[in-house]
């Protein structure tokens, strides 16, 4: 398995993989072998049902949780995958039923619509305040920017900096992404502009001359979370905020705007719509109920109407009380936001 594992550690370094996800498959791997009380494990003795699955209950006997024991189950997954495709091993369509691979739903991370704004009009003018100024745009900016990754921010360059635009490969999966930059991302990266004319970084958050990167970011990260923390207090917002929290909230307000699913996964780098909708799987109660509104509008608005005659009547389709009016202002035309509900819905029921 040490030989599959280095072919594919090499794969992902040629195809601009961060260093994150190389780790992760390192690590899977090592723990894999550990935990068969071997040195050294060959392709054939590694992946058997057996052993998938007692390497599952070992973890959910430690008390790891479901999407842990996906996201290990899901790189072991892939090296067989590969080892098929070299002829290491041969195909077995059956060896991971039963195997945990998916994603769980997870607490919901996104700020409201209030708290975001409230968040971003913090005064921060006080002198006390000064060392969360720069955190504070990072975070705007990481918003303004589809919910950039705070690891993608850090290493973006000058020269990725065209015309209006920001061009760059996410660090995670090496995808290619452009975002035109709005009038406020502007201003945020005009302050910093002419901070170190030697360094090829956009923003003074990390130090060039450090040879160690991904270190230097993974320290940033933990600075710029801290300081998250903090003006979350001051805006008083109730949940933890951390960098994750900055890239679910863009999602969730970009889904609730009527911005189509594949657009915000489009938009976010993501490789699938399966991937985006996890960030949106806990507001289904939201787009449900609203589904439940049309129905009963479809069923009895006509009869509620009736009742009406004389009276002023609500804009948008079923009675004036069904509350549709409030829903679809902001979304835009009644028949697109009412098509997108239909679909998502459709897709989740």
């Amino acid at each position: 398995m040490s030989d599959l594992l280095g072919l594919l550690l090499a794969q992902m370094r040629r195809n601009g993989h961060d260093n994150g996800t190389t780790r992760n498959y390192l690590n899977v791997c090592r723990c894999y072998i550990a935990y068969s009380g071997k040195s050294a494990l060959t392709i054939k003795e590694g992946f058997t049902r057996e052993r998938l699955l007692s390497y599952q209950d070992y973890f959910e006997q430690n008390g790891c949780c479901k999407n842990t024991i996906g996201a290990y189950n899901r790189i072991l997954r892939a090296m067989f995958n590969k080892a098929v495709k070299l002829r290491m091993i041969a195909p077995n369509p059956a060896l991971f039923e039963g195997v945990f691979t998916g994603c769980e739903p997870t607490d919901k991370r996104a700020l409201s619509m209030e708290d975001i704004a409230r968040l971003f009009k913090l005064d921060l003018s006080k002198p006390t305040l000064e060392k969360l100024r720069k955190s504070c745009d990072w975070m705007v900016l990481m918003f303004l920017c589809h919910g950039m990754s705070f690891a993608d921010l850090a290493r973006l360059k000058k020269s990725d900096v065209k015309n209006g635009y920001i061009t760059y490969r996410r660090q995670k999966s090496g995808a290619p992404l452009t975002v035109k930059l709005l009038a406020k991302a502007k201003e945020i990266i005009a302050r910093y502009r002419g901070h170190d004319d030697k360094s090829p970084y956009l923003l003074p958050i990390l130090d060039y001359k450090r040879e160690d990167i991904d270190t230097a970011c993974r320290s940033a990260l933990k600075k710029f979370n801290r300081h998250l923390k903090e003006l979350g207090v001051l805006a008083k917002i109730n949940s933890v905020l951390t960098s994750y929290v900055i890239r679910h909230s863009w999602a969730t307000a970009a889904y609730h705007t009527g911005i189509a699913t594949a657009l915000i996964s489009d938009a976010m780098g993501h490789k699938t719509e399966e991937v985006t909708r996890i960030y949106l799987l806990r507001h289904d109660a939201e787009v449900i109920g609203q589904a439940n509104q049309m129905v009963w509008d479809a069923l009895f608005g006509k009869m509620e109407k009736g009742k009406g005659k004389g009276k002023r009547k609500g804009k948008g389709t079923g009675s004036p009380d069904s509350g549709n009016v409030s829903f679809f202002s902001g979304v835009g035309h009644d028949s697109d936001a009412k098509e997108r509900i239909s679909s998502e819905t459709s897709k989740r029921l």
